[in-house]
């Protein structure tokens, strides 16, 4: 080893890198915090998408249980199965635009296809009092992570 070399050459931890250290440490903290407002908005997907989609929702919500946020997780979550398919439930239910035996087009789910669907979430909860199963019967991935979030 020469005698201007003192064995430090590469060690992030040396005190020539300590500044560098802080300095990203202070922009990880601002990175966080910017991230932070942004998640904890809403469950929705963001921008200027309102309605919610369980699946998305799931992995929000355990998102938001993992940063902490277990007072908004289980509000949400109980806001969630508020929407759950129900004879009682006072949503519209559309149903039926991906699917292809249906042509793609929407139906609106009477009281027998609304009991066919009973205790599934919709794919889609609009804030407009109504939600959609996108297809011809409700997705199992919406309703089994919620579950999955839920426990």
């Amino acid at each position: 080893m020469s005698a201007t070399h003192n064995g430090s050459f590469g060690n992030p931890f040396h005190n020539d890198n300590n500044n560098m250290w802080k300095n990203f440490e202070r922009k990880s903290h601002k990175f966080m915090e910017k991230t932070n407002e942004i998640i904890f908005q809403g469950i929705n997907p963001g921008g200027i998408y309102q309605a919610i989609w369980c699946r998305d929702a799931s992995y929000i919500l355990k998102d938001w249980f993992l940063s902490g946020n277990v007072d908004g997780t289980i509000q949400q979550i109980y806001d969630l199965w508020s929407h759950q398919i129900s004879p009682n439930g006072i949503e519209k239910i559309f149903y039926g635009r991906g699917s292809p035996n249906m042509k793609f087009i929407s139906d609106i789910a009477d009281t027998n296809k609304i009991k066919e669907f009973e205790g599934a979430l919709p794919t889609t909860i609009y804030q407009n009092g109504f939600a959609e199963v996108y297809g011809e019967n409700p997705d199992i991935g919406s309703t089994s992570l919620m579950i999955s979030t839920t426990a």
